[in-house]
């Protein structure tokens, strides 16, 4: 399947949350997947706290990953793998990546983590 990768933006919103939408409908069991809110979205899309690369098959988006850029505070993650606190701030988490159940078996989530991670600062 030819695909298009390019960076998401507040104006993909509705669709972000339909493709999660009609994954999470056929998740199999329960607890599989967490979706993220609008909210969640916007903080990464319209604070820039993070990045999130769509999939496109036919300029229609069928995939997209999400990192999230977090803040720097006694919650942080890299405390429980022990970075040190003054690299905290180069660390992105993957927060989510959704896949249209009808765009599965092309290695999406793959490619879109091999693309998305040169885009972001991060070391960790």
């Amino acid at each position: 399947m030819m695909m298009e990768f390019r960076l998401l933006t507040s104006k993909n919103i509705r669709t972000i949350l339909h493709i999660q939408e009609e994954t999470f409908r056929v998740v199999e069991r329960e607890g599989q997947l967490q979706p993220l809110s609008e909210a969640e979205y916007r903080f990464m899309l319209d604070e820039g706290r993070g990045l999130i690369l769509g999939a496109f098959a036919e300029d229609n988006l069928v995939a997209f990953r999400a990192l999230l850029h977090p803040d720097v505070d006694d919650t942080h993650l890299g405390q429980y793998i022990r970075l040190p606190e003054e690299v905290w701030q180069y660390v992105y988490y993957s927060e989510i990546t959704i896949v249209h159940p009808d765009a599965r078996g092309f290695g999406l989530q793959k490619r879109l983590g091999e693309r998305i991670m040169p885009l972001c600062e991060a070391e960790h």
